[in-house]
């Protein structure tokens, strides 16, 4: 089976994050492919980025503060 590749242009639009947030990914350490400028990320790459990050935000959130 093939990999599909999305651009950092469609990643953005398909998951509706910022492309700041894409960047935040790109320098904690998802791995990108440039070409002619372009950057380029695995479709399941960046997905299971977004799906940790989200989790991550839910468990932060889900704890409760300690006083």
């Amino acid at each position: 089976m093939a990999e599909e590749w999305w651009t950092k242009k469609y990643a953005c639009q398909h998951l509706k994050i910022d492309p700041k947030t894409f960047e935040r990914y790109v320098a904690d350490g998802m791995k990108v492919a440039k070409l002619r400028g372009r950057v380029f990320v695995r479709r399941d790459v960046v997905q299971a980025e977004y799906r940790a990050r989200k989790l991550g935000q839910k468990a932060t959130r889900a704890t409760p503060d300690p006083q």
